[in-house]
């Protein structure tokens, strides 16, 4: 994964309109959190907040997450992508 995918896939997602709830690679150190957290700082208006979430579930949890969900863009390792499904 390139370290700014998931930033971009967020970003690109808000630009439709979309409330997003990010569960970050293992791998990410908490990197994409910390950009998404300036991204909302940014926001004078405060709508941002609204939808946009960083959610550093386990893989086990990532099933109870998907019922409340309309769709999910996924990326990742056989074992979460495996959950999803």
């Amino acid at each position: 994964n390139a370290p700014l995918l998931a930033f971009c896939a967020v970003i690109e997602s808000l630009l439709s309109g979309n409330v997003n709830w990010l569960r970050p690679s293992s791998s990410d150190a908490g990197f994409t959190a910390r950009l998404l957290q300036a991204l909302v700082a940014c926001d004078a208006s405060g709508q941002l907040n609204g939808y946009v979430a960083v959610l550093p579930t386990r893989t086990e949890q990532i099933g109870q997450l998907c019922k409340h969900a309309n769709g999910v863009a996924a990326w990742g390792g056989e074992t979460a992508l495996q959950a999803i499904r």
